[in-house]
């Protein structure tokens, strides 16, 4: 061993227990959607913007909202893609097609998928609809709501 070389001791496996957080906003979001299959979303004090999903700080005035409520689990299709091409990671085999969803009452967009309704027949505002999953089966994530579909 060089002389100005460090010495690596007890080099092995640690364990370091962790669990995921989502933060204030989203772990209260993500509450909603498992116990309640609802939509939370926060009202700003300053600018009376709706964000949802629900966040604990507005970001056009940076300042502390309070104020917490549903909003309905249906809106508008404001942009969508279809997707062709597969990367790792990805929960849905393509093709497939992804939106941003403008609930009724918010101010903000929601990504999510888009199925039930032909490629040839998407379009951009069209209304659509959130798909539950089973209560039983909710975990408290993005996955909780299947996907979007249109209102018929």
């Amino acid at each position: 061993m060089a002389e100005n070389e460090p010495v690596m001791e007890n080099l092995g496996r640690r364990l370091v227990p962790y669990h995921w957080s989502y933060g204030d906003s989203f772990t209260e979001f993500f509450k909603a959607t498992k116990e309640r299959g609802a939509i939370l979303a926060s009202r700003c004090p300053v600018c009376k913007g709706v964000m949802a999903p629900a966040v604990h700080m507005c970001g056009r005035c940076y300042c502390e909202v309070d104020e917490f409520f549903d909003v309905p689990d249906e809106g508008e299709l404001v942009a969508y893609t279809v997707v062709y091409l597969p990367f790792p990671g990805q929960p849905n085999e393509p093709p497939y097609c992804y939106g941003y969803i403008h609930f009724d009452g918010a101010d903000t967009m929601f990504p999510h998928m888009i199925k039930e309704v032909e490629f040839d027949d998407i379009q951009m505002g069209m209304r659509v609809k959130a798909v539950w999953e089973d209560p039983d089966k909710r975990k408290g994530d993005l996955f909780d709501i299947k996907h979007f579909k249109p209102i018929e």
